[in-house]
């Protein structure tokens, strides 16, 4: 039922998300339909139970335009005319209701629909320039020609009016806060795409430079605070340009991605990993000292020297460990793992220094 609702309110999927009506195109099916529905409805009550010949007659005839313009929109997905005939049979439907019967308690109910339905269906600029014409003439038709209410009691046309603008309202209400909260998860969707974008190395799906800075910067903070120990680790894929060399860059780039993969897998939870640049890795380590980081570097670069990369390949890393002191920021934290990084290839490669 769900989905062949969603298929109606869309034109049978022709409008999608990626629409940028989207939002306006199921609001006009929506109102169709409790057009329609409602004056069908209106128009049986009127004829069966009041016997108002001429009120069954104005309903029915909304109901048929209702219906018909919902057959045009479905084939010719012509937004703008539809918006604009659903506004003015709305408009004239209300406006007659009121000029007929004004003299029915609570027929002037009708008059508050006119804003929501205007804005939902013409949008802001225009729907407020059809409310703010139908409230001028709504005075201006009330003084010349005022409605004279001397009934005492509750009758069935005045509950009606009561019931069916109140439904009416709630129904629009309703469908406007569902579309407001169905945006806001679409949103609030997006952004965490885009914000995993902003914070994601793409080749490797590890954290980029950037967010590494912004990690490295709390963790500092957070070491100063708590006089908690912290320690980062440089890495570095030791003669990467023979793997492009020999083998090509796409099977570089894969090699990568599968070393990235077997970095992250075997680091402990609390450890974080990054790509710095190129075939470069940093891992900070919370609450971990210079001795533990070293062990967690041993176990890498011994890790990495046994496997075998598309069950051939083979190479070695270098890593780099350094330990923060007070004072120290995230670039001079940095700087001092990359140069005992240095000094790991500087003892052969394939080694761990701190």
């Amino acid at each position: 039922m769900k989905k062949l609702w969603s298929r109606w309110l869309t034109n049978n999927y022709h409008f999608t998300k990626e629409n940028s009506d989207y939002r306006r195109v199921i609001t006009v099916n929506f109102s169709l339909t409790m057009l329609a529905v409602a004056t069908l409805i209106y128009a049986m009550f009127n004829l069966f139970y009041n016997q108002d010949y001429p009120f069954a007659i104005v309903q029915s005839g909304a109901s048929i335009l209702s219906i018909g313009l919902l057959a045009y929109f479905k084939k010719t997905h012509n937004l703008m005319v539809t918006s604009i005939l659903i506004e003015i049979i709305f408009v004239a439907l209300v406006v007659t209701v009121m000029l007929v019967d004004k003299n029915s308690y609570f027929i002037f109910l009708w008059a508050l629909l006119i804003p929501p339905v205007s804005y939902f269906v013409l949008g802001r600029i225009l729907g407020s320039t059809i409310s703010s014409l139908f409230f001028v003439f709504f005075i201006i038709s009330l003084y010349i020609y005022p409605p004279t209410l001397t009934p005492d009691y509750l009758d069935a046309n005045s509950l009606a009016n009561i019931i069916g603008s109140f439904i009416s309202c709630g129904l629009l209400v309703r469908y406007y806060e569902f579309s407001r909260m169905d945006t806001l998860i679409e949103l609030q969707r997006s952004n965490g795409e885009l914000r995993k974008l902003s914070e994601t190395d793409k080749l490797t799906a590890l954290y980029n430079r950037l967010k590494l800075d912004d990690m490295l910067e709390r963790e500092i903070v957070r070491s100063e605070k708590n006089q908690k120990p912290l320690s980062v680790i440089m890495i570095d894929v030791d003669d990467f340009k023979r793997v492009n060399d020999t083998f090509g860059h796409l099977v570089g780039d894969s090699v990568l991605m599968q070393c990235a993969y077997l970095l992250k897998k075997n680091l402990p939870p609390h450890v974080v990993i990054g790509r710095w640049g190129g075939e470069e890795f940093l891992i900070i380590c919370p609450h971990t000292d210079v001795v533990a980081a070293a062990t967690i570097s041993d176990n890498l670069r011994n890790l990495i020297e046994n496997y075998a990369f598309d069950g051939k390949i083979r190479f070695t890393i270098s890593l780099g460990v350094a330990a923060w002191i007070e004072g120290d920021t995230v670039d001079s934290l940095v700087r001092k793992a990359d140069h005992a990084m240095y000094q790991a290839k500087d003892r052969g490669k394939n080694a761990v220094y701190s």
